[in-house]
């Protein structure tokens, strides 16, 4: 009988870099619209 394998993926779309924020600076116009 062959495995199963599974694979967990999560995303944090509450996350700062959503809203184009990376390490406390402004990097991009919000975007998570366009990631869903």
């Amino acid at each position: 009988m062959s495995q199963l394998r599974l694979i967990d993926i999560g995303a944090n779309l509450t996350d700062d870099m959503y809203q184009g924020m990376y390490n406390g600076s402004k990097k991009h116009e919000p975007d998570l619209d366009r990631v869903l």
